[in-house]
């Protein structure tokens, strides 16, 4: 086994939340559990890391980035870890990284939204060329299949399968909020 059944309803929660949350047209609440996710899958492949910001980069090129090449193939791991600062930090598109001219700024499009628009957009000129666009929908199918290829790894890396063991150590658990029939 490759996480905790613990664990696997907590990751599986996190994305069942953030898809029912783009269905509800509530796109910020989902994009913040998609980039909580990956904070959490990182800490996970490197624990003993306290650069947050390496770790979330690192995480991204490996499992996430390439489940999006199809989709958004110019997006760096630097402007993923731009855009989740802000959005978590301060709930705009724009973080400090943006500012610096170190990452582009996102563009987001969700549920019927052609994408699309919005690389027109960028292209010609009506939005800054140091912005980049990604269709919230196409973000939850990869951060799922990344996280997914994340866990199944284990089977055949021991290091991943210890960090997974410990991790669950220290993760949440769910408790019943009574005690039962006959408990007193």
């Amino acid at each position: 086994m490759s996480v905790t059944p613990a664990q696997g309803k907590n990751i599986l929660d996190m994305l069942l939340v953030a898809e029912s949350s783009l269905l509800a047209g509530r796109t910020v609440p989902a994009m913040v559990l998609m980039y909580s996710l990956i904070d959490s899958m990182a800490w996970v492949a490197q624990p003993g890391s306290s650069n947050l910001r390496l770790r979330f980069e690192d995480w991204a090129a490996r499992w996430l980035l390439p489940k999006m090449r199809a989709t958004t193939p110019s997006i760096t791991a630097t402007d993923l870890y731009a855009a989740r600062c802000a959005l978590l930090h301060t709930g705009t598109g724009v973080s400090d990284l943006f500012k610096a001219g170190k990452a582009r700024r996102f563009l987001y499009s969700w549920g019927k939204a052609d994408v699309r628009v919005l690389e027109h957009a960028i292209a010609t000129g009506l939005v800054p060329e140091n912005h980049v666009a990604m269709h919230c929908d196409d973000f939850l199918a990869a951060v799922r299949v990344a996280v997914a290829d994340f866990i199944e790894s284990a089977e055949n890396d021991p290091s991943i399968a210890s960090r997974l063991e410990s991790a669950a150590s220290l993760g949440y658990t769910h408790i019943p909020h009574s005690l039962g029939k006959g408990s007193g």
